[in-house]
């Protein structure tokens, strides 16, 4: 319960204060919050932006069926090499997954209900850290974007059934569709090591 009481105070101090990112050359030691939360900023930008380059990239070659194909062979492998890169686990979590690996933990799940419980109350959001003896770890909100929708969105009216059907082939579990533009499509989750 002392760490629950804690993740919520951090919350609310964090949403206030939303730190800016860089796409600098990230080399680091962390010694306190303020550094963790600078450093998760900086990585989840970096991620984020390799990550959409190439996403952009390939709707505009083949649209859906390319990008499904790169986030279904070559998302992973791209966290896994910047987490390898900078010591660090780089997930991006949802309650509503493509694929099972993207299903939050217990931490993670208290993160993204508070999450939403500010957006349902018209409250901002915004990057937040959580320490304990054994790790740092970073979490912060990813809202949907109206190109998400092309694949989030919802059959039949803003995404093509074709092209969910494709989707399906590729993740026949997928639960993450039927999106609105910014709602809270899930989080960066970035631990630590200590």
């Amino acid at each position: 319960m002392k760490n629950i009481n804690l993740l919520i105070t951090l919350f609310i101090a964090i949403s206030c204060n939303q730190q800016s990112s860089s796409n600098k050359s990230i080399s680091f030691e962390l010694t306190n919050e303020k550094e963790t939360l600078e450093m998760g900023n900086e990585l989840s930008a970096l991620t984020f932006k390799k990550m959409s380059t190439v996403l952009k990239s390939k709707m505009k070659a083949g649209g859906v069926h390319e990008a499904v194909f790169y986030c279904n062979k070559k998302a992973f492998p791209l966290l896994d090499s910047i987490s390898s890169a900078n010591g660090v686990s780089i997930k991006r979590v949802s309650f509503k997954y493509r694929s099972p690996a993207n299903q939050p933990d217990s931490l993670e799940t208290i993160v993204l209900n508070n999450y939403q419980l500010a957006i349902d109350n018209k409250q901002e959001i915004a990057p937040l850290v959580y320490s304990n003896s054994s790790t740092n770890r970073y979490f912060s909100p990813i809202k949907t974007k109206a190109l998400c929708l092309s694949c989030h969105g919802t059959p039949g009216e803003n995404m093509a059934e074709s092209d969910y059907a494709v989707i399906k082939e590729n993740y026949p579990d997928d639960k993450a569709i039927n999106y609105k533009t910014d709602d809270l499509r899930g989080m960066w989750s970035i631990a630590f090591n200590q």
